[in-house]
């Protein structure tokens, strides 16, 4: 099926990839739905479909060697709130993508979607949602240090959505003071100490574990 057709850009006419028509055709052969599609013609190489709660981004190929009648399709990964550094990486996660030839039956292009990237999309979407759920307790624990910390009387400052690591001080008199970091697993590093010797005498009983 020819899927180009003619708009104006910039006082011209020029062929393009109804990318709209494609997407609608192809959602109504996979029984999914296009997202939010768009009919401004600089926008029209590229859409989106859910497909069995799969997100599927379509870009036409625009140049080259089948040009306006290749389309890739890549399986989105899921929505993540986290941090861009909270992102995971690895081959365990990539999303798996295809190029389809837009002049075959529609019905085949559907076919070989499902099986190349809808199918496999599953994976690494499940390990998706395991970093995410994994995330996401790290920085409720942070919470629960920061105000176990706080209970002792040290000043924390933990940043909204922290998932890595919060700070802490202590400054009681001008010969005792303590600052540091704290870590989702109950870890605390001390980046500055100054203690009087009775103070520091303490500290060090309580390291060995005896009474103080």
């Amino acid at each position: 099926m020819n899927y180009t057709k003619t708009v104006e850009k910039f006082g011209r006419l020029e062929e393009v990839f109804d990318m709209a028509r494609f997407a609608a055709d192809l959602a109504a052969e996979l029984k999914g739905k296009v997202i939010n599609p768009s009919a401004a013609p600089l926008d029209s190489d590229r859409d989106a479909l859910e497909v069995d709660g799969v997100r599927l981004w379509l870009t036409v190929k625009s140049w080259g060697a089948g040009a306006n009648s290749k389309v890739n399709v890549r399986a989105c990964a899921p929505y993540f709130e986290g941090k861009y550094h909270d992102h995971p990486h690895g081959p365990d996660y990539k999303m798996p993508d295809a190029y389809v030839s837009a002049s075959r039956p529609m019905a085949a292009i559907a076919k070989d979607v499902r099986r190349r990237v809808v199918e496999p999309a599953a994976a690494p979407i499940a390990k998706w949602l395991e970093h995410a759920d994994m995330i996401a307790k790290r920085g409720g624990n942070l919470v629960e240090v920061a105000a176990r910390l706080r209970t002792m009387g040290l000043e924390v400052r933990l940043d909204e959505g922290a998932t890595r690591t919060g700070t802490f001080y202590k400054y009681a008199d001008g010969s005792n003071s303590v600052s540091g970091e704290f870590y989702p697993d109950g870890a605390v590093s001390i980046r500055h100490l100054n203690l009087k010797l009775d103070m520091l005498e303490s500290l060090v009983a309580a390291m060995r574990g005896d009474r103080v």
